[in-house]
């Protein structure tokens, strides 16, 4: 019954993309297991879209100084853009608390894609979520990768691992 709004809206946020992510982690581990697959594959890439959101959206609520819920939910209503979301966290200061530099928007062909790049030199590479959901309406088809699930299972330990720093910020 104390928590502000914002610890409220941080936790809920924050505690889904860590479970989304744990459940990713787990789909990488026991059943993706080497390259490119079309249809398993953009299940990922939309989880992995989401729980970002959910992980940019959980900062945004804990470190905002708005104070009423309809204006912080407001507030992150992006269009699901994580270039967006990420340069309002870059300019209040708060993006590099959770390890992250910045957010840049990169085209790959018909695509849109995110690269998170962190301050330790790492990056996170996530397809845009509105077009990966929709990626028949586009006529270009994403590269195959036979190191996949590898490489996404990297990019998952990097992302639970800003879900826990959000997390111990709510302590």
């Amino acid at each position: 019954d104390s928590w502000s709004q914002n610890k409220i809206l941080a936790m809920g946020a924050i505690y889904r993309a860590n479970s989304g992510l744990q459940f990713l982690n787990s789909c990488l581990e026991c059943i993706h297991r080497g390259g490119t697959d079309v249809a398993f594959s953009r299940s990922l890439y939309i989880l992995i879209s989401h729980n970002i959101e959910l992980i940019l959206d959980a900062l945004f609520f804990l470190k905002s100084t708005e104070s009423d819920r309809v204006k912080l939910i407001e507030a992150t209503k992006t269009g699901h853009n994580l270039k967006s979301l990420s340069d309002k966290l870059l300019n209040m200061g708060v993006l590099n608390s959770i390890g992250i530099g910045k957010v840049e928007l990169r085209n790959n062909g018909d695509f849109n894609e995110y690269v998170i790049l962190m301050t330790n030199g790492d990056f996170v590479v996530v397809q845009d979520l509105i077009e990966v959901r929709y990626d028949f309406k586009y006529d270009q088809l994403r590269d195959s990768d036979p190191n996949e699930s590898e490489r996404m299972g990297k990019e998952v330990e990097v992302l639970i691992n800003v879900a826990k720093k959000i997390m111990k910020m709510l302590i």
